[in-house]
């Protein structure tokens, strides 16, 4: 989309932060919201900062990514992703999203 001549994603990840357009706020205001934290990225879709399908599953995979540079710990990434997935249980997209990066994620090095 493009906002005064600039053009921009719903979400993209830019020096190890997530940013999403903040749906609550359209089409009044205009605002790019900071997800700095997997607690982040999991409040956004519970409050519907971000809307749709694709663009919650997109939420929830780059919440892995913050919750693995936030703990790169295993049992973090996996309560992480269990709050990702109850966030929004009726979310097919998001439990799809999450369980496709867990198991992408399971055959790589921490390091």
């Amino acid at each position: 989309m493009k906002i005064e001549n600039k053009e921009y994603r719903t979400i993209w990840f830019e020096n190890n932060v997530v940013k999403i357009i903040d749906q609550t706020k359209l089409p009044h205001q205009f605002i790019i919201k900071d997800l700095k934290e997997i607690k982040d990225a999991i409040n956004a879709i519970k409050v519907m900062e971000v809307r749709g399908a694709p663009l919650i599953g997109a939420t929830a995979a780059y919440g892995l990514v913050l919750a693995i540079l936030e703990n790169n710990d295993q049992p973090f990434l996996n309560k992480s992703a269990e709050d990702l997935i109850s966030s929004r249980p009726t979310a097919i997209n998001l439990k799809w999203a999450v369980d496709r990066m867990m198991k992408k994620l399971s055959g790589v090095n921490s390091d």
